[in-house]
């Protein structure tokens, strides 16, 4: 009977944490979305004169193409993340029906939890890159 409640109190840490993350993702993902958002539109902004568009160094370049890679790594991972989850939910709702917590649902979340974590600090770094070129791409321009 212990064992039963150890594993079940597991089993709702597990559920726990990965509700925490998953709300702690979107808000990171979200902000990010935004200042890459805002970034892109300040480049258009500024290199934006006369009628034509003219970006004034490389860095600014680089800092758009990044800008538009980080937004299209953004929707694949969740593209992925979404494709998986439906895909899951059919294939258990096929073998268990009307079972509602299942431990080998828990397990793939797991795993699929910690390739979604790669993607969230491939698409950090990649801010940080985006954030980085854009600080000397815009340095440069009005400096």
């Amino acid at each position: 009977m212990a064992i039963d409640q150890v594993k079940k109190n597991f089993e709702d840490s597990i559920e726990e944490g990965n509700g925490f993350y998953n709300t702690q993702s979107t808000k990171v993902s979200q902000n990010t979305r935004t200042l890459v958002m805002g970034i892109i539109t300040t480049i258009w902004v500024v290199s934006y004169n006369d009628g034509s568009f003219m970006l004034s160094n490389n860095w600014m370049i680089a800092s758009l193409f990044t800008g538009f890679a980080y937004l299209a790594i953004d929707i694949l991972h969740y593209f992925i993340d979404t494709c998986f989850y439906y895909n899951k939910l059919l294939s258990l709702e096929k073998k268990y029906g009307d079972k509602k917590y299942l431990t080998t649902y828990n397990q793939s979340l797991i795993k699929h939890s910690r390739l979604s974590y790669i993607w969230i600090w491939i698409k950090f770094l990649s801010f940080v890159i985006i954030a980085f070129t854009f600080l000397i791409g815009i340095l440069k321009h009005f400096f």
